[in-house]
């Protein structure tokens, strides 16, 4: 059979989305310059998009999984698509069976898009591009895996194969490293070519934190529901960095919301204890931009300790010292492009959007800092120096790092404890330390 595939590599996700830009005649506004720039910039792309070129009739998938889904739940997003073409007596029934056919209950249908995992996002992406097929000329796919479990590749095949059969062209963009089924990764791991970050243990004390999501009536109704992290130990004695894992959608990021105080459960509690004391983590959050909370990387510090300024110079030593020693590394390596830390005098990337949060949870000096999913819009090599970098800024100041990742091999040479999330039952999860 004639192949319809294409891909490419970039070294960083602003190379990434200039190539998406390309490909589709879509530009996606950089957050990450603050929102009078974002602003700014809407104008001139309102004022400009029409003199383009009609956007191609393709279907696309974003690394931000997200990014496309306008409507509130994916039944409308798929119902939306379907209508197009079907009779609308048909479509309700056509977008719960699309939503299995890439392996999302159909309970999924009405639960609202901002409470799906981001590898439940990615699922739904699939079947809005399937959805699709028969109108567009082909598929546009950035990063079309990287949120997802390995065993839920299988479902990138069949999308694959829909496409492929039906001879439309399928073009995807990856970041250098990133895996991706049925293509060899011969990246090196990097971490061991660098100093080791000073050795710190902590401790995760869980006592079977339950918590509760009310029932939802409003756009559309999702009953009540809850999630009970249960384990057979109430204290987990732990080596920084402690990866987590567990399957799409069990609920890792909302463990770590707990852990960081952001979710207060019902019942029980979970704290962290490192040499900062016990405590609540700090968290980032995959969709790293949005934490600048349309501030530009320059000036989320001066917001964030706007009222200390101590905190305020600490995190600008400590942004500055990784951003260095990054550079410092990629260079050594002969990395082929440096594009992920921007211009000179410029901190406008997404890499540097993530260096700036990092430096302002260590200079808050909590006892854990969870990175959930840090490798996302980066290539290997940077992903993997950053978190290097990372943990041996955050060792230096007695805090823990977790990291919450589908890709556990992108990791060798650094995790030195795991902790992994399995299903006992609809609702109840099983924390579990792992021997390594």
């Amino acid at each position: 059979m004639e192949s319809f595939l294409s891909i490419n590599f970039f070294d960083s996700y602003e190379e990434q989305l200039d190539h998406f830009a390309k490909m589709t005649k879509v530009s996606l506004l950089p957050m990450t310059k603050g929102r009078l720039a974002f602003l700014g910039q809407l104008g001139i792309w309102f004022r400009d998009y029409g003199s383009e070129d009609a956007p191609l009739p393709v279907s696309y998938i974003l690394s931000n999984p997200s990014q496309g889904m306008s409507f509130p739940t994916p039944a409308d997003v798929l119902g939306t698509v379907l209508a197009m073409y079907m009779d609308t007596h048909n479509v309700d029934c056509e977008a719960v069976d699309l939503l299995a056919e890439f392996g999302l209950d159909d309970d999924k249908a009405s639960q609202s898009i901002v409470s799906l995992s981001g590898g439940e996002l990615l699922l739904l992406n699939y079947a809005k591009a399937k959805a699709m097929l028969p109108m567009v000329n082909g598929l546009v796919a950035c990063s079309p895996v990287y949120w997802l479990n390995k065993l839920r590749y299988k479902y990138w095949d069949a999308l694959l194969a829909d496409y492929t059969n039906n001879s439309r062209a399928i073009d995807v963009a990856l970041l250098e490293g990133e895996e991706f089924p049925n293509h060899e990764d011969c990246t090196a791991i990097v971490c061991g070519q660098q100093t080791d970050p000073k050795r710190l243990r902590w401790k995760l004390l869980a006592n079977n934190p339950k918590v509760v999501f009310p029932e939802i009536q409003f756009p559309s109704h999702h009953p009540e529901f809850s999630l009970h992290f249960l384990s057979e130990v109430v204290e987990f004695d732990l080596m920084s960095p402690t990866l987590v894992t567990g399957d799409n959608g069990i609920g890792k990021s909302i463990l770590a919301k707990v852990m960081a105080g952001i979710i207060t459960p019902v019942e029980g509690s979970i704290f962290s204890l490192s040499e900062n004391g016990k405590g609540n983590a700090r968290l980032i959050l995959q969709d790293s931009i949005h934490q600048l909370f349309g501030m530009s990387v320059d000036n989320h510090l001066d917001w964030a300790f706007r009222f200390d300024g101590t905190k305020a110079n600490a995190a600008r030593s400590i942004y500055s010292n990784i951003e260095k020693s990054l550079k410092k590394l990629l260079n050594e390596m002969r990395f082929e492009s440096l594009t992920a830390l921007g211009e000179a005098g410029q901190r406008s990337t997404l890499l540097q959007a993530k260096i700036c949060l990092v430096a302002e949870r260590i200079a808050s000096l909590p006892p854990l800092l969870i990175l959930d999913e840090p490798g996302w819009g980066l290539s290997k090599t940077s992903a993997q120096c950053l978190v290097w970098e990372i943990c041996k800024q955050a060792h230096d100041h007695g805090i823990a790092v977790a990291i919450i990742s589908h890709h556990p091999s992108c990791w060798d040479g650094l995790i030195n404890s795991q902790i992994e999330l399995t299903k006992c039952e609809k609702g109840i999860i099983n924390l579990a330390m792992v021997e390594k």
